[in-house]
């Protein structure tokens, strides 16, 4: 279609598409064609899923392998592919076999900063890195103490949970309702359910480390190993896992559970296979789709009941 100069009455010389030509075109538009796998490029992406949960995905425009062996020669069999998770607040890293899918699933902690890197791993702690990403920083695991007063945007904390449960946040739904009970019985049950994960005292917790605390349990409720980010906790903290598992508590889903609804009479129930969903949960993160694990457990708890909270 002819094109109008801004501030001008003149028109443009270009030709008119006829409409044949336009219909062609959309034609070829409409034709499903799939993305391609690989873009042979060096680059690395890392994306926020939750709190806990963060997403990298990678690739390299040629093979890292032959380029090692081409500067290392035979010494090259010394060393493996690994991604690694940096946890920028406290410099520290987990380390990962490099999967073959070239992305990975990393177990990560509330309100912290991290980086991954790709790159290849020797015995005795030589890393050459190849690939850096960019840093992002995960929410807050706990809900905002900030609070708007206006009637349209209030919920009540049983709504609240019972969103967040539905919408697959079943963890994020767990520390809510800790951090409530939490506030109910001035900052005890918490420290209450950590203390009977085996015959190690609880240490003293800054409001911060509560709500790591929170978090923890909340993970290994989930089924998550904790060890895979013991690195990445306070010292205090980790301190009191290792502890634990020295002593090897029984640190099981299992065992969670049991004491979540003993102590705060959080049920819980296995979903049948029949009406789980099928394969992974599909869903957009920044710019892209990522499948994201789908707990087999469904969780009622005191806010999403009727009755007080009971220690």
């Amino acid at each position: 279609m002819p094109f109008l100069a801004i501030g001008s009455s003149g028109l443009s010389s270009a030709k008119t598409a006829t409409s044949s030509e336009v219909v062609d075109k959309l034609e070829a538009l409409g034709v499903d064609q799939p993305l391609p796998n690989d873009y042979f490029q060096d680059r690395i992406r890392l994306l926020v899923q939750s709190p806990r949960r963060i997403f990298a995905y990678w690739e390299f425009s040629r093979d890292p392998f032959e380029s090692l062996r081409l500067s290392l020669g035979s010494r090259s069999a010394d060393y493996s592919l690994i991604v690694r998770l940096v946890d920028v607040n406290s410099n520290t890293a987990s380390i990962h076999e490099a999967p073959f899918s070239r992305n990975y699933w990393f177990a990560c902690l509330p309100d912290r900063t991290y980086r991954a890197e790709v790159g290849f791993f020797a015995q005795g702690g030589m890393f050459l890195r190849l690939l850096s990403s960019n840093e992002v920083r995960t929410p807050r695991g706990s809900v905002s103490p900030r609070r708007d007063g206006s009637p349209e945007f209030s919920t009540s904390s049983d709504e609240f949970a019972r969103i967040l449960e539905q919408a697959g946040f079943l963890a994020d739904a767990l520390e809510v309702s800790l951090e409530a009970a939490d506030e109910a019985t001035k900052f005890r049950s918490t420290r209450l359910l950590a203390s009977q994960l085996g015959n190690v005292d609880v240490p003293d917790l800054t409001s911060g480390e509560q709500a790591e605390l929170r978090g923890i349990l909340a993970a290994m409720a989930m089924g998550e190993d904790i060890r895979l980010v013991l690195d990445e906790l306070s010292d205090s903290l980790r301190e009191w896992l290792l502890t634990l598992l020295s002593q090897r508590a029984d640190l099981s889903q299992e065992h969670i559970l049991a004491l979540l609804r003993s102590l705060l009479r959080i049920e819980t129930s296995a979903v049948p296979h029949h009406v789980q969903p099928k394969g992974a949960v599909h869903a957009v993160v920044g710019a892209s789709e990522v499948n994201l694990p789908s707990p087999p457990i469904r969780m009622w708890m005191p806010s999403m009941t009727v009755g007080s909270l009971k220690l």
